[in-house]
């Protein structure tokens, strides 16, 4: 990023922090040896934050990122929307190996708890997609002046 021709250069610090969130949302790779450095900081408690002046903040986009990308919100409101999909994901094939082991023993098990476990994660997403459109917006009332 550093060496992309922007019309109008973006303040260093600026892009480093943006960088760093994106790492932190795993929508990056971490620069060659920056995951060393942050256990290294994390080990004498963050003294040396200061530091990364003039180095290299992130890496490629992960496979992740590639996906956040592809929303048109920031990407902290599109890693919460991919979050809540990979944990309904991970609901349904839980219920699905359940399902199997059920029907192998062919026992009835606890359904109540399944059904519960199963409108959770199905009801989840749509609160969050409306979740991550509220907070896109600079402000939910309209301005009429």
């Amino acid at each position: 990023m550093a060496g992309f021709p922007f019309p109008t250069a973006p303040d260093p610090d600026l892009l480093r922090s943006a960088m760093r969130c994106l790492c932190a949302l795993s929508a990056l790779e971490p620069a060659p040896g920056q995951q060393q450095q942050q256990q290294q900081q994390q080990q004498q408690g963050g003294q040396q934050g200061q530091q990364q002046e003039g180095r290299e903040v992130g890496g490629r986009l992960t496979p992740l990122g590639e996906v956040m990308a592809g929303f048109p919100i920031s990407p902290r409101h599109s890693r919460m929307v991919l979050e809540v999909v990979t944990w309904q994901r991970q609901q349904e094939q839980e219920q699905e190996q359940e399902q199997e082991v059920r029907a192998a023993a062919g026992g009835a098990g606890k359904r109540g708890k399944e059904r519960r476990r199963r409108g959770a994660a199905a009801q989840a997403l749509p609160y969050a997609l409306a979740l991550a459109a509220a907070l896109s917006l600079e402000s939910p009332f309209m301005n009429i002046d």
